[in-house]
């Protein structure tokens, strides 16, 4: 048997630019996002954030360099476009790339904005329906879950801040959740893990000759990963949505076997998304301003 990932064909870089061009006399404007596992995803957020637009698909290019190669090395389109990337380290990094019709997300990744407490009570009504809203929330408090997880998170992604800033020949952000959760308690950060992986980040900055040592760095840096910021700006939200799961499966004994990917994608139908109304703003004045030209 195969699985649903092994089931998707893999298109090159030109297909997936090139699928525009067969949709254009269904979009009123052309969005370009990064992967393309997150179609559906971000196909759903859109429509949600843009409910007077027409988009029949949007176009996932297969990695923030391709979108930056097509938003700033190609011709520009003749037709209207928009450009979607994750914040990821971006900012802090200096690896922002400005123009008109090319957003960055405010937060880390697009799962950040679905950290909504109503979001999360809905699905689990939907699994569990004879549930009051009530008692769901009484029985895990939704912002109290969200620290709990950015404070569990906050060494990691400080690790992997550092590992890139310094560009260290170490896997960072491209790893899974569960790389680094405990087996036995899947809602849990495997600390020893984490140490491992700092120690690994500790004798790379001795290597390429890093003057400050490991816990310096750590300290220096800790404020971008604030428990009190909600949004998580800093931390993945994929990160965070799949502690959130496991500990909501563990908690309630949801009877199915809810994944990350069909978690997020339901929070993202549930979510009101008004964390991201400055989004719809910027690309509607962007969009008035083209067409006024």
């Amino acid at each position: 048997m195969i699985s649903e990932g092994d089931s998707i064909p893999i298109q090159s870089d030109a297909a997936l630019y090139a699928r525009s061009v067969f949709f254009a006399q269904f979009n009123d404007v052309d969005f370009y996002v990064e992967d393309a596992e997150q179609e559906n995803l971000y196909f759903a957020v859109l429509k949600k954030l843009f409910p007077d637009v027409r988009i029949s698909r949007i176009f996932p290019l297969g990695g923030k360099g391709n979108v930056l190669t097509r938003a700033f090395d190609e011709p520009d389109p003749k037709r209207s476009s928009i450009y979607i990337l994750d914040k990821d380290f971006d900012d802090h990094l200096g690896r922002v790339r400005r123009k008109d019709n090319v957003f960055y997300l405010e937060r880390y990744c697009v799962e950040n904005y679905f950290l909504e407490e109503t979001a999360w009570v809905d699905f689990v009504v939907s699994e569990l329906p004879k549930l009051a809203r009530e008692a769901i929330q009484g029985a895990m408090p939704f912002e109290d879950s969200i620290r709990q997880a950015i404070r569990d998170l906050k060494k990691l992604f400080s690790l992997f801040f550092i590992a890139l800033r310094y560009e260290l020949p170490v896997p960072s952000t491209g790893q899974e959740p569960k790389d680094f959760c405990r087996k036995d308690d899947h809602g849990c950060v495997d600390v020893p893990k984490v140490e491992l992986y700092a120690k690994r980040i500790s004798r790379e900055l001795q290597r390429k000759g890093v003057d400050e040592k490991l816990h310096v760095e750590l300290e220096r840096w800790s404020r971008l990963f604030d428990e009190g910021d909600l949004g998580a700006t800093n931390i993945s939200g994929e990160y965070v949505l799949w502690l959130v799961l496991q500990r909501t499966k563990t908690l309630f004994k949801c009877p199915n076997p809810s994944t990350l990917d069909s978690f997020r994608y339901r929070l993202a139908e549930y979510c009101e998304l008004q964390s991201l109304s400055w989004l719809r703003e910027r690309v509607e004045a962007y969009r008035e301003g083209a067409a006024a030209e």
